[in-house]
């Protein structure tokens, strides 16, 4: 076991990247040691890099009690968040281990409020950009003719084509398609 513990130390020590860092983590839980969990996963928390793997590696310094270290690794997963389901994965850690922290918990849930707001009016303008372009495709602008509106009306149709060309060679190469 120690000789065991030493080699896994030693690993842990050089582990340059947050896949070889988690694999620690499991042998660790699996030795049932958490002292070298503890470790294994602050040092995972320093090659994380998404909001995924701060929560993940939070979570599991608030399961062997550590609340200093999850909070750290929740304050860099906020930093980190980009998106809408990044900030309610966010919401619902800090909602689970920080509860008491009624600051952070105000401040989280103001951030996902914004984010789902900010959401909303992407999906608005996107669905408005999207009709403004069918309808100017296909409607000119109305014109007045001897007191008859006339509103030019087109088909619109699309297609596209590829092929290749050996570089080396200059010779034709295969394939290419269109439709």
């Amino acid at each position: 076991p120690q000789k065991a513990k030493a080699l896994y130390q030693r690993a842990l020590e050089g582990a340059t990247d947050f896949a070889a860092a988690r694999t620690l983590i499991e042998s660790a839980k699996q030795a049932g040691d958490t002292a070298f969990t503890q470790a294994a996963l602050k040092k995972a928390g320093d090659l994380a890099s998404a909001t995924g793997e701060y929560i993940e590696l939070a979570e599991g310094l608030a399961g062997v009690g550590d609340k200093p270290g999850a909070t750290a690794l929740l304050d860099k997963a906020e930093d980190a968040v980009a998106g809408l389901d990044e900030m309610q994965k966010l919401v619902t850690a800090v909602e689970a281990h920080l509860a008491d922290d009624a600051e952070r918990l105000t401040r989280v849930r103001a951030k996902l409020e914004k984010r789902k707001a900010n959401h909303l009016r992407y999906m608005e303008f996107q669905q408005l950009e999207k009709d403004a372009a069918n309808v100017k495709r296909v409607f000119g602008e109305p014109i007045e003719r001897d007191g008859t509106l006339v509103i030019p009306v087109a088909v619109v149709a699309g297609g596209g084509g590829g092929g290749g060309r050996d570089s080396q060679t200059d010779e034709p190469g295969e394939g290419g398609g269109g439709f």
